[in-house]
């Protein structure tokens, strides 16, 4: 593959190589750091890398919120990532430090409460070596013994800052004077005999209570004081269950050093079975450890290994033979032969344990294997020896049983039985694989010989071999019955080899090419074997080693990607293997990857046993491409900087300098992609920006679906990076890049029109830039991830500046097009309903104005001027019938058709016509109220009905056409979201029913208006002619002349009246009427007096007809010369009243008037309420005579004699 120089190069590479070369390597050459179409970093005015680790998409801290997060963190973990308070069972104990991080299984932390030390051992993650709690817990109930160390507690302990990661634990007391580790008693047997008597008591009392200890060593033992006084047993991880006096069955050792011989004699992939027998076994071991020193006592593995089955573990010098007898009862072949507590007791009172030599039980041994070549065993290791020398042979003895016999008669029945039962059941048919596993049963000590015929004598040399000649030796290592997996059984290497199996069985080890698989294989059994070993790494200048984590990170990110080999190491356990030897914890931590790995995109652990996920886990300062060095000038760590990393490769895809397709890989794809992994290996706050671009990437969601505007790939791409930027990433266009929209108006219109993409969006073109500009675009509006979407249409009005935008420099642009149809067939829509309603209106309007006019005419005019006082139909009985014959022939006609409405008519008005004349004579007010009740009811029914518009239903919402929703939304959805050129919107469907509505409405508004107008117009007729008010001297009234222009000006003049009941007079002459009509002056003469100024009110009918006034001297007395004078219609004359000085009230009756002749009384005529009953017939005749004498004038009527009893009356006036 070529080399590649720019970030993408790096990228687009298969991150899941299945079927790439196991040699392929892909170095990527950093030769563009500076380039602006890699990163657009230059772009950015020199802004800083940020380094937001804990942020939400789109959101941003500054660097002091930063830092003080930081700074919590390291208060927070005080100790390599710890805790400063661990809390077990519900007490916080405070985190003093790391007291051992030697072992392979735990961390030693020292810890406090109260002031008082205690040691916390915390597990690693190890779902296949826990401790058991069971055996902890009846530990924990036995504290006080003085023989086992204290446990206060044990149980889980969840890490706070790695959810799902749970360890076990056991806090114990703090043993102040350590552990026997290292101590050489050598020279001071007393010493040495109290230390046995104390690790006597400690396995008898575990025994009594039915545990096995299973590593008895003397790391295992503590001085609990500082003055080392008393000794106490820790340690109980392995330990198990097991009765008093009775065998259990294991299939682990933990220390090959102290264990018994019955662990190395079991049938090979069957448990051994043990007892407390095999811990005194380790304890004499464990003695001579204490004697010699540990490096003496393993300086020959395999030949310790042999004294152990033979019985000769050798004595060193200066050892009194009483504590050699000790050491030999404990260290028996026979489990049955060995010491146990009490024996140790009676060798502590002084007693020997002596008894027959292990030289005497070897001696017993003797096995003639040939008698032609005089071949004879003395021990089980010579007959292993015989038997693989001559294998035919050899087979036969075995097969026949005769190997079984001899081990019998040697008094080996353990082997015997053993041996027995791997020609039985093991291996029936493999006798190769028979006679090998029986040979090392005999002598596990014996070497392995590898394929290539060398000798091996440690696992340690073994592994190397295996890794070296991987190709050699892979069927070894594969084949579950090869001479290796033999080997490595006698040498209790059972869980080795069936962690070995479990691998090669699964489905996450066959990679689909057969020379990685043999070198995984290998590879994984070699550092299983010794994890010292180096981690291999393929580089493009072949193979290298990785001493560390760092040196392996390094060479990754040299090579940028994982090629096929590095892919499948890190997949492998071999990598956790490699690890635990270095840092325990962090192979807990991909153990746990293994573990917890599921298909939830959602959750952290989602694919975590990939190796891309694997390598992000080994240092939390590796970036993206696997750079640990915090200052390098390009480095992808922060979530700003992977954003700059993603932006990069748009600029790539943009430029058709990556292949097709490559955005559905990157980000469609992110979650299975290195950046997916690397999101989640930083925890909570950056796996956040996975759940984001998942939300950018789902186009078929719900939401983007549903969108108004454009939505596709490239732009939920450009969306996901602007939420990892906290802002809109940069666009290239030729050698410019784009910062804004206002960057556009640099370029030509024909350069920017170029770029925006057309109907069918293109993922890629090799070597062709791709316009993609238009999504990049939508970030500045639509799809600004900062955009307050709360307010209603917020993302159409702003997908509708979008548009415009687009259309601004590319009005043919497919969409943009599109939206500009759609926006003109609403508008024209909308005009052509518009104009439908000002019809109906205009039309409504019309009648509208035809109808109320005449009736508030009628109805006002009515109550201005009243009722006339005849009837005006009298006379005039035909007119009126005529003009209500032509107003219902109108209604008629509209409802019936012209002639068939003229009979009807004619006949309507002449009964209209005579209830006119009945009405006016009889009932003038009741006909009044009647008609203009009719008007207003037929006026309010014809109003409702002509407002009573036939409309669509639209649900109570009202459509214009200018509303948003109905024309821009439906524009937008038109453009993206329609395929036919039909247009589905409400205006446009609206406008056209409603037209077909609105003719139906003009018709019904004719309809009604045509029947309604005649009426009204038809009584305003009727009521011009009736009202002389208005119709003057063409009024059917014979009122007319009579009626004054001014108000109250029919009370000028001069009025006298006379007592009805004497011959007083009274004399008014009224000159003028004040400007409001109601105030009168003048003078008053009564009695014959002078005339005195006075003053009075006018109230009139209409303002200018009679109705009521009263006269009364301006100085006078209230209630007192008062004459008050009332207008009766009936009558046609006035009549009145005067109260004289005394306040006497007397009835009056008027002599003469200003009035017409009409309204004027006969002359001498007396009220009918008050004409006396006999009157003295000569006054009757000089009355006539008079009258006689002197003709009557307009506005003047005779003065009767005074009458002969006026003078008593003149004192009162």
């Amino acid at each position: 593959m070529p080399d590649d120089k720019t970030i993408g190069a790096r990228r687009r590479r298969n991150a899941n190589p299945d079927n790439v070369d196991m040699h392929a390597t892909g170095r990527a050459a950093r030769t563009r750091r500076d380039d602006v179409h890699a990163t657009g970093r230059a772009a950015r005015r020199g802004a800083p890398p940020a380094a937001e680790d804990n942020l939400r998409p789109f959101e941003q801290k500054d660097d002091g919120g930063l830092r003080q997060q930081l700074a919590r963190d390291a208060k927070a973990a005080p100790v390599q990532g710890w805790p400063a308070v661990f809390r077990l069972d519900g007490v916080d104990y405070r985190n003093e430090g790391i007291l051992s991080d030697t072992s392979g299984e735990a961390l030693i932390f020292t810890v406090s409460r109260d002031g008082r030390k205690y040691v916390l051992k915390l597990y690693y993650y190890d779902p296949d070596h826990r401790p058991n709690h069971v055996i902890l817990e009846k530990i924990h109930q036995l504290q006080g013994s003085g023989l086992l160390v204290n446990i206060v507690s044990h149980g889980e302990w969840q890490h706070p800052d790695r959810p799902g990661e749970r360890n076990d634990y056991e806090l114990m007391d703090y043993c102040e004077g350590g552990s026997l580790d290292g101590v050489v008693l050598e020279g001071d047997e007393k010493a040495l005999a109290e230390v046995a008597v104390r690790m006597g008591a400690a396995i008898d009392f575990l025994a009594k209570h039915g545990i096995l200890h299973r590593d008895i060593k003397p790391g295992n033992f503590f001085y609990a004081d500082r003055e080392r006084t008393q000794i106490v047993l820790a340690d109980f991880g392995i330990s198990v269950e097991c009765p008093p006096g009775g065998t259990c069955r294991i299939d682990e050792m933990r220390s090959p050093v102290y264990a018994a011989p019955e662990f190395y004699t079991n049938v090979p992939g069957e448990p051994a079975e043990v007892g407390v027998e095999s811990d005194y076994f380790s304890l004499g071991v464990s003695l001579l450890c204490l004697w010699m020193g540990k490096a003496r006592l393993t300086a020959n593995e395999s030949q310790l290994l042999r004294a152990k089955l033979n019985e000769t573990l050798p004595m060193p010098d200066g050892l009194s033979p009483h504590m050699a007898s000790l050491i030999r009862a404990l260290t028996r072949l026979k489990m049955s032969d060995r010491a146990t507590f009490d024996d140790i007791r009676r060798w502590a009172a002084g007693e020997s344990l002596d008894a027959a030599g292990a030289q005497e039980a070897d001696t017993e041994f003797h096995v003639v294997f040939n008698s032609a070549k005089n071949q004879v065993a003395r021990s089980p290791a010579e007959l292993a020896r015989l038997l693989l020398d001559d294998p035919a042979l050899g087979k036969k003895y075995l097969y026949s049983g005769r190997v079984t016999r001899w081990l019998e008669e040697t008094g080996r029945n353990e082997i015997a039985v053993n041996v027995e039962e791997v020609v039985e059941k093991v291996y029936p048919a493999n006798q190769d694989a028979g006679l090998m596993a029986v040979a090392y049963m005999l002598d596990p000590a014996m070497d392995y010989v590898d394929p290539m015929g060398k000798h091996h004598t440690d696992p340690r040399e073994i592994s190397l071999e295996v890794f070296q000649e991987h190709a050699r030796m892979a069927q070894e290592v594969l084949r579950p019955d090869s001479n290796l997996m033999i080997y490595l059984h006698a040498q209790k290497m059972d869980k080795t080899i069936a962690a070995v199996r479990e691998y090669v069985d699964s489905d996450e080890f066959d990679t689909g090419e057969e020379a990685i698989n043999g070198f995984i294989a290998c590879y994984y059994l070699a550092v299983l074997l010794n994890p010292e070993l180096i981690f291999p790494v393929y580089t493009s200048d072949g193979w290298c080693n990785a001493e560390s984590v760092a040196d392996l990170l390094d060479a990754y990110h040299a090579e940028g990607v994982l090629s096929a080999s590095n892919y499948h190491l890190l997949r492998s356990k071999a990598l956790i293997v490699w690890l635990s030897y270095r840092d325990p914890a962090l192979a807990g931590r991909i153990r746990l990857l293994h573990d917890q790995a599921c298909d939830d995109p959602a959750s952290l652990y989602y694919h975590a046993d990939s190796p891309y996920r694997i390598a992000y886990e080994l240092d939390p300062q590796a970036d993206l491409t696997f750079g640990t060095d915090p200052d390098e000038e390009v480095r992808y760590y922060s979530i700003r900087q992977v954003g700059e990393y993603l932006n990069g490769c748009l600029n790539l895809m943009v430029l058709g300098e990556d292949e097709p397709g490559a955005v559905v890989q990157e980000f469609v794809g992110m979650d299975d992609s290195s950046v997916g992994h690397f999101l989640r290996a930083r925890g909570e706050d950056y796996a956040r920006f996975l759940e984001w671009n998942r939300y950018c990437m789902d186009c078929d969601g719900e939401e983007n679906s549903q969108k108004a505007g454009p939505y596709d790939l490239v732009i939920g791409a450009y969306k996901s990076v602007a939420g990892f930027l906290g802002e809109a990433p940069v666009y290239p266009i030729g050698d410019k890049l784009l910062l804004s929209p206002d960057d556009l108006e640099t370029l030509p219109r024909e350069t920017v029109a170029a770029a925006l993409g057309g109907k069918v969006r293109h993922l890629g073109a090799e070597g062709k830039a791709v316009p993609w500009l238009d999504a990049w675009l939508t970030l500045f509006f639509q799809e600004n991830p900062r955009l307050d979407l709360s307010p209603q249409f917020t993302y159409e009005r702003e997908t509708v500046r979008y548009v415009e935008l687009i259309r601004r420099y590319d009005p043919d642009n497919y969409y943009a097009a599109r939206y500009a149809k759609a926006i003109d067939q609403i508008d024209q829509a909308a005009g052509t309903l518009h104009r439908s309603e000002q019809s109906v209106t205009a039309k409504r309007n019309v009648f509208l104005v035809l109808g109320l006019l005449p009736t508030v005419v009628v109805l006002l005019g009515g109550w201005l001027f009243g009722l006339p006082d005849v009837n005006p139909i009298k006379g005039h009985f035909w007119a009126a019938t005529g003009i209500c014959s032509v107003g219902l022939l109108v209604a008629a006609t509209r409802l019936m058709g012209f002639w068939n409405g003229l009979i009807p008519a004619a006949v309507g008005g002449l009964v209209s016509g005579g209830l006119l004349y009945a009405g006016f004579r009889w009932f003038p007010s009741v006909l009044v109220f009647c008609v203009a009740v009719s008007l207003v009811v037929i006026a309010l029914v014809a109003v409702y009905y002509l407002f009573k518009r036939h409309k669509v239903d639209t649900a109570g919402k009202v459509i214009r056409g200018d509303e948003f929703e109905y024309r821009q939304l439906d524009a937008l959805y038109y453009a993206y979201r329609q395929e036919d050129d039909a247009l589905d919107n409400v205006v446009t469907k609206y406008s056209e029913m409603q037209q077909s509505y609105d003719r139906t409405n003009r018709e019904d508004i004719g309809y009604v208006g045509w029947q309604w107008i005649p009426i009204p117009w038809m009584v305003l007729v009727l009521w011009f002619f009736v009202t002389p008010q208005v119709s003057g001297s063409r009024s059917w009234t014979a009122e007319v002349e009579a009626i004054k222009a001014k108000t109250g000006q029919w009370v000028v003049g001069t009025w006298k009246a006379k007592y009805v009941s004497g011959g007083t007079r009274i004399t008014c002459n009224v000159d003028s009427v004040a400007p409001d009509g109601k105030s009168i002056y003048g003078t008053m003469v009564i009695a014959g007096q002078a005339a005195v100024p006075a003053r009075g009110q006018v109230f009139s009918r209409n303002d200018t007809l009679p109705k009521f006034f009263t006269f009364y001297p301006v100085e006078h007395e209230t209630g007192r010369q008062v004459l008050s004078a009332e207008y009766d219609r009936r009558e046609k004359r006035m009549e009145g009243y005067y109260s004289d000085r005394k306040g006497i009230s007397n009835q009056i009756v008027f002599l003469s008037t200003p009035l017409p002749a009409t309204d004027r009384p006969k002359a001498g005529e007396t009220p009918k309420s008050a004409a006396p009953q006999a009157a003295p017939k000569a006054v009757k005749k000089e009355k006539t005579n008079e009258q006689k004498a002197t003709p009557s004038k307009s506005g003047d009527t005779l003065e009767e004699e005074e009458s002969p009893v006026s003078g008593l009356w003149q004192d009162t006036m």
